[in-house]
């Protein structure tokens, strides 16, 4: 597929939704996905009955309805978590039977291009927890700080076979944060555009009767 697949990871309040609502304005070309919770008919089942299952159910239904399709039009897909997020949410996914469900289902979903995953200090999520300490899943988070810590170790240990960039938005201002984002991701749309037109070159090259060898300059 021609596109470029970017997926946008990290725990909550992480700078992570501010960032890819910015970087759009900037991408109007770009298609945006929504992981969780979307508005799809899998993710509003998921909504009502949260689970590991459901929610890796909605990830596959959004990956062959707007991600896949998208990516064979050739545009930029940004998507707002992905499998990722379902996987590293420890401890119910370490569950025998949620390992099962992973195991089964992985194959159904699309390598990144490029993961950018959001993260901050432990005093800064805190900060920011609190602030939205009035939603009962951001104060749960407060209570049992161990879980951060341990969805974050899992985080890197899902991505550690895939192209991904730590972006730190602890001191960082969202102009710098978005920027940095979006020169990550014109750098890999250009890599991928590159490769795809020297593939182009070598099939055309060989149908033609002959090899001959393309390389792409930087």
């Amino acid at each position: 597929m021609k596109g470029t697949f970017v997926v946008f990871e990290g725990q909550d309040r992480s700078g992570k939704s501010t960032a890819i609502d910015n970087v759009l304005e900037k991408m109007p070309e770009a298609v945006y996905g929504k992981g969780l919770n979307s508005k799809t008919i899998a993710g509003r089942f998921a909504k009502i009955f949260p689970s590991t299952l459901t929610y890796l159910v909605e990830m596959a239904y959004i990956t062959y309805t707007n991600i896949v399709p998208n990516l064979i039009r050739g545009k930029t897909v940004l998507q707002d978590r992905y499998e990722y997020s379902v996987t590293s949410f420890v401890p119910s996914v370490d569950k025998w039977y949620n390992r099962l469900l992973v195991k089964a289902f992985k194959p159904f979903f699309l390598k990144p291009d490029m993961i950018l995953y959001f993260t901050c200090s432990p005093e800064k999520r805190r900060e920011r927890l609190q602030a939205a300490a009035d939603e009962p899943v951001h104060q749960y988070l407060l209570d049992h700080p161990e879980i951060l810590e341990g969805r974050e170790k899992k985080y890197h240990e899902l991505m550690r076979n895939d192209n991904y960039i730590v972006i730190d938005t602890t001191s960082s201002t969202l102009e710098h944060t978005c920027n940095l984002a979006l020169d990550k991701i014109r750098r890999i749309e250009h890599d991928k555009s590159t490769r795809f037109l020297c593939a182009q070159t070598t099939i055309k090259n060989n149908t033609g009767g002959g090899y001959y060898e393309t390389r792409s300059t930087r």
